[in-house]
């Protein structure tokens, strides 16, 4: 059963063990977080050196799994049974007992997958499963998860030492500042963060918001939708469709029940994720670390993609949106076949480690390209597991109570899948979720608009 308050690590025991993953990256570590008699939460870990995956034994069973485990000989960690036996010794002598099973994702965000799920819930029962991704190893995350009655359920993580306080923006001259303009007609405040917090802020009040935002920080956003953004938006009718999967699909996937019905509002959506080519418009020094204009931008934070989609006269989508446009809102877990996905998704088994072109493969039947695979998607909403069950019916739409005030310990959605992602992370279904201010190099996203 999982800790009431969920898995509060110390900051000494927090520190160490990321230092301990990040040492060993790109090698997978795997270990056991420890704790004393008695006790529910860890105060220490110990973790396993020798990986006999590629041992014959194991090999071809993971090599099984599709290509992915057969590009990535790192992919998988299975003890050998000598330091397993050690391990526990020491375990006993120290009079400890393990808390929660820990291993790095190297690629991959820190969601159970299939063979997470068998390899690691068939034989570890009792014990929390970390799970502690390394797809960007300079921002680290760490989730975790326990069994339930209906299969596996997120837990939270905590570190119990004292945050700083949030930037925020609250007085009218700090305002003025943080939004201001340079002769171009571009942002002066380069941090993503504190121009997102100015905007919720100047929000508050209207006449402001009036003068320095919409007439000023975004006069010309809808110049720049139309220039740029318009030809490529598809409108989608106002519909009703059925969000969430069933229960009794979801062993290993969590947040996406119960099904429910939405309502949504009339919109508009890219048929593209936004490009490295437009990106630059808003922040030309991109332009240097930009590896093709076609290809889509990552490695923006969700603050820098609330910003870019503000800048032209968008927003994000919001994730109800997204699952109706990714889906159409058809049963299947794909816009299409699971044998046909390659021919509609850059993914584990036909990107190569990479991401291409955007509107390169077919897109779904809204004219739609890359919601599945590419890269994963930024979407408005703050990431709650239990948000399915509370959901309003009409255009719903996950929120922060305070969002001048979001931190890193706020979460967004993301969606999609990416270049990396297997194919049941590709789902029209799957939740990921990072914090606001995470980034990584295959996590981008497109617009909206109402």
């Amino acid at each position: 059963m999982a800790p009431e308050n969920g898995l509060i690590l110390p900051a000494t025991l927090a520190e160490s063990l990321l230092s301990y993953v990040c040492d060993r990256h790109p090698v997978k570590s795997f270990g056991y977080l420890l704790a004393a008699p008695g006790c529910s939460q860890p105060s220490e870990f110990i973790g396993f050196e020798n990986n006999i995956r590629n041992d014959d034994h194991w090999r071809k069973g993971f090599e099984d799994r599709g290509r992915y485990f057969t590009d990535h000989p790192d992919a998988g960690f299975v003890a050998d049974e000598d330091e397993s036996w050690r391990v526990q010794q020491h375990i006993v002598r120290h009079k400890m007992h393990e808390v929660a099973v820990f291993h790095t994702h190297r690629r991959h965000p820190g969601n159970f997958s299939g063979i997470d799920y068998d390899l690691h819930v068939s034989r570890f029962i009792a014990p929390l499963h970390m799970i502690i991704s390394l797809r960007n190893a300079e921002l680290p995350q760490m989730r975790a998860f326990a069994m339930a009655g209906s299969g596996v359920e997120e837990v939270p993580v905590s570190v119990s030492a004292p945050r700083p306080p949030p930037v925020t923006a609250s007085t009218f001259d700090s305002l003025r500042e943080v939004l201001s303009l340079d002769r171009s007609g571009m942002p002066r405040c380069r941090d993503a963060r504190t121009v997102v917090a100015a905007l919720a802020a100047a929000a508050q009040f209207p006449e402001f918001f009036h003068d320095h935002v919409t007439t000023g920080f975004l006069r010309d956003a809808e110049e720049r939708y139309q220039r740029f953004m318009a030809v490529d938006m598809a409108a989608i009718a106002e519909t009703a469709f059925t969000m969430g999967t069933r229960a009794e699909q979801t062993a290993h996937f969590c947040g996406e029940t119960p099904q429910h019905r939405v309502v949504l509002s009339p919109y508009r959506i890219s048929r593209f994720p936004l490009t490295n080519k437009l990106y630059t418009l808003l922040d030309p020094d991109h332009s240097a670390t930009a590896a093709g204009q076609d290809l889509p931008v990552v490695g923006v934070s969700w603050y820098e993609a609330v910003l870019c989609a503000a800048w032209f006269g968008c927003r994000l989508p919001t994730e109800a949106e997204w699952e109706f446009a990714c889906g159409t809102g058809q049963s299947g877990q794909w816009c299409c076949s699971l044998g046909d996905l390659p021919r509609y998704a850059w993914y584990a088994e036909n990107a190569e480690g990479r991401p291409h072109p955007v509107g390169a493969l077919q897109p779904n039947r809204l004219g739609l390209h890359d919601l599945h695979g590419n890269v994963w998607e930024w979407c408005q909403d703050t990431y709650f597991s239990d948000y399915y069950r509370r959901s309003p019916r009409h255009d719903p739409a996950a929120r922060s109570v305070n969002v001048a005030a979001i931190t890193d310990a706020v979460h967004k959605v993301s969606r999609g899948g990416g270049f990396l992602a297997l194919a049941e992370m590709c789902r029209t279904r799957f939740r990921l979720h990072d914090p606001a201010g995470y980034s990584a190099g295959d996590l981008g996203f497109r617009l909206a608009r109402d």
